[in-house]
């Protein structure tokens, strides 16, 4: 679910709708909320949002990618509270015995920054490109989806 909403996030800040398209699927499979793809979807209101959408973690992640993506910089703090927020949650999932913590931690942040890099390429690419003519079209503010039970004459 992380690492969806940072993709979903890379395909706002570039206004890459075909992105969006395809990854909200995927990230309301893997559990985010519609109130939580709002906020992904919301790249004017500053972060970290209120509290109780998202998880610490997400919130950090979400500033990380906003770093990242808006400015291709960030503070070595930015990235050290990202690792910190990973041990915290790593410490709760507790499958990590602790001698093996700090490199399972590293390599979640490195795998976290190549998929932001890839995804970053990603979408200038499908926007450049105008994959399904959406180029120049706003990405789709997430609604709440429910299952209809479809017309018979349609």
């Amino acid at each position: 679910m992380l690492i969806e909403s940072q993709i979903l996030r890379i395909a706002a800040l570039n206004n890459a709708a075909f992105e969006w398209i395809q990854h909200e699927k995927i990230g309301r499979t893997e559990g985010l909320t519609t109130g939580q793809l709002y906020i992904i979807r919301d790249v004017d209101t500053p972060l970290p949002p209120l509290g109780g959408m998202l998880s610490p973690l997400q919130a950090i992640a979400l500033e990380f990618t906003d770093a990242v993506t808006r400015n291709l910089n960030f503070t070595i703090d930015l990235g050290e509270r990202y690792k910190a927020e990973l041990r915290k949650w790593l410490k709760e999932r507790g499958d990590v015995p602790s001698n093996n913590m700090d490199t399972k931690v590293e390599d979640l942040y490195v795998e976290a920054s190549m998929v932001l890099s890839a995804y970053n390429m990603v979408s200038r690419f499908l926007v450049s490109t105008d994959v399904n003519r959406l180029t120049g079209s706003e990405v789709p503010w997430p609604v709440q989806r429910t299952n209809v039970r479809p017309c018979p004459w349609f």
